[in-house]
């Protein structure tokens, strides 16, 4: 994976070779350009996710590595046309002999494969406006916990609901296209569960978690989700019992 938003290392480039190598050889510049096609393999017997990359006339150059396969298969998959973008060899020299490929996804035509691509600025910005909110407000209630903890709750409870608002946005509009939900807000969660419990309000921390993980039921199966589930129980565990 390259630095930078929209750039992607490719995987398997090793097997490759031959063809990388015809390719690096057809133009004079030390790390040539060309434009790749992107095709979806559902049928592949390693990876029904897989996602190669051809460029032409040299052949195929490697694949879309499995961590993001299954996102731009989708996309890939359901374009109307062939999805081509930008890539570029790296290395083929003394130092670095294997040569390698960056695609630049930003640069795509007949499907969007990232968010930074250039007709999604405004669309890009007011997301993270919204993210920026949510970041922000945490942040202050994170300060706010051994200073004031009625505050950082109610800010807690702002940024969750930022922090959701951002997501609907980003799938309603596909900002991030083909991705699966993050579900970040479980984080916020996390922290506005922690000081309700702190805060001898159990059964707010259980009525909040309940309202979250109905809407979110997938949460539930995480990391994050189980441990919440677990911190609420114990707090309704301890409320329950008779006072000596």
């Amino acid at each position: 994976m390259s630095a930078g938003p929209g750039f992607l290392g490719l995987s398997g480039e090793s097997h490759y070779q031959d063809a990388l190598g015809a390719a690096k050889r057809s133009k004079p510049e030390l790390e040539p350009t060309f434009i790749a096609i992107l095709v979806a393999e559902p049928t592949n017997a390693f990876d029904p996710n897989a996602v190669a990359v051809i460029i032409e006339p040299f052949g195929q150059v490697g694949y879309v590595p499995k961590t993001v396969a299954g996102r731009i298969q989708k996309i890939v998959s359901a374009a109307t046309a062939p999805v081509r973008c930008q890539a570029q060899l790296r290395g083929g020299t003394l130092e670095k002999p294997l040569i390698g490929v960056v695609l630049d996804t930003t640069r795509s035509t007949g499907a969007r494969l990232s968010m930074y691509a250039p007709d999604n600025r405004q669309q890009l910005d007011e997301y993270w406006t919204m993210r920026r909110a949510s970041d922000d407000l945490s942040a202050a209630a994170k300060a706010n916990e051994d200073v004031d903890l009625d505050r950082a709750i109610e800010q807690y409870r702002q940024a969750l609901v930022k922090s959701i608002e951002a997501e609907i946005f980003s799938a309603s509009r596909s900002i991030f296209p083909g991705n699966d939900a993050d579900y970040r807000h479980a984080h916020v969660l996390d922290r506005l569960t922690i000081c309700l419990i702190r805060s001898g309000r159990a059964s707010d921390a259980s009525a909040e978690a309940a309202d979250y993980l109905a809407r979110f039921p997938a949460v539930k199966s995480t990391k994050v989700g189980l441990a919440i589930v677990k911190r609420v129980e114990k707090a309704n565990a301890r409320a329950s019992k008779p006072k000596p």
